[in-house]
């Protein structure tokens, strides 16, 4: 985990957990991680003082812990009175009339920073982001005599590992499959977060064409209940498992394909309509083909990208 971060103008602590599983966010379980937080100092209880009796009334707000303020609203000709902290005290009441008599051990902060083991339940269909608030586990604040809130950031440790990439509720994968697949079909698996299912199969009879894209509805991730309104299909408890398809073409033909380029083309029906010239007609200039990263010919050969 990172370094806990305060936000500005708040009394929540940031805090970037990096290292859960991604089955963790599929399946849901109880996270323990621990975060250093700033507690009451348990030497002075938080008073800052190693002797509170040797303390002092506050010269500034003679003990009250506030000051009035006087602020004129902008705009009119009125100007408004405000109780505020005591910027002197921090609200206490009380100084430290001798710097000498500052606790030892949180150096007159009223706070000490201790590691606190720290529980967070990550329910099934969470996502990764800011929006997870743990209640009164954060900083102790001298001022108000209370903790503050804990700000998670969850991220999953696997996720750039993953073989398939989330988007909100939907997981996408990229299937690769031979030439010989894309022709005559294919019956073959693949992966799924759920452990009580981690593959799932797939089988097909028919052709299939370059980016084709495939949909098995209600496998991808659950569904939290308070999404479930936001979604076109309320009754749907999960997400989409969506399939993009991807052929691999031989990077050569064998010597049996090139002699039986006819009869393949004529069985398969490859053969496309182009315009032909004949022996009467003058031919065409042959144009060389080139990858796309090779240097281009004095000659004006074309380039075309494999």
């Amino acid at each position: 985990p990172s370094t806990p971060q305060h936000r500005s103008n708040s009394n929540q602590l940031l805090f970037h957990v990096e290292e859960i599983e991604f089955a963790a966010f599929y399946t849901g379980k109880l996270h323990t991680f621990k975060v250093p937080v700033k507690m009451k100092c348990h030497s002075c209880e938080g008073t800052g003082s190693a002797d509170p009796s040797k303390q002092s009334t506050c010269p500034n707000c003679h003990g009250m812990g506030q000051t009035a303020q006087r602020m004129q609203i902008p705009g009119m000709p009125m100007i408004i009175q405000q109780m505020a902290t005591c910027p002197t005290c921090k609200g206490k009441g009380k100084v430290l009339s001798n710097p000498e008599n500052k606790c030892q051990k949180c150096t007159g902060t009223g706070t000490e920073s201790i590691e606190t083991q720290i529980e967070f339940m990550i329910e099934p269909g969470m996502d990764y982001g800011n929006n997870n608030i743990i209640e009164n586990k954060g900083d102790y604040n001298p001022e108000t005599g209370q903790r503050g809130h804990i700000q998670l950031s969850l991220d999953s440790i696997s996720k750039s590992s993953m073989p398939y990439k989330r988007q909100k509720d939907d997981l996408i994968y990229e299937l690769k499959i031979s030439l010989s697949e894309a022709l005559y079909g294919f019956d073959l698996a693949v992966p799924h977060p759920d452990p009580k299912e981690p593959l799932i199969r797939l089988r097909s009879d028919r052709p299939t064409k370059p980016g084709t894209i495939k949909t098995i509805y209600n496998k991808g991730m659950p569904i939290r209940p308070q999404n479930r309104s936001n979604n076109p299909n309320s009754r749907q408890t999960h997400g989409n498992y969506i399939i993009v398809f991807n052929i691999e073409f031989p990077k050569e033909l064998s010597t049996l394909a090139i002699e039986h380029r006819t009869t393949i083309e004529n069985a398969l029906y490859l053969k496309i309509n182009r315009p032909q010239y004949t022996t009467t007609t003058t031919p065409p200039p042959t144009i060389n083909l080139h990858d796309l990263s090779d240097t281009k010919t004095d000659d004006g050969d074309s380039q075309e990208q494999t």
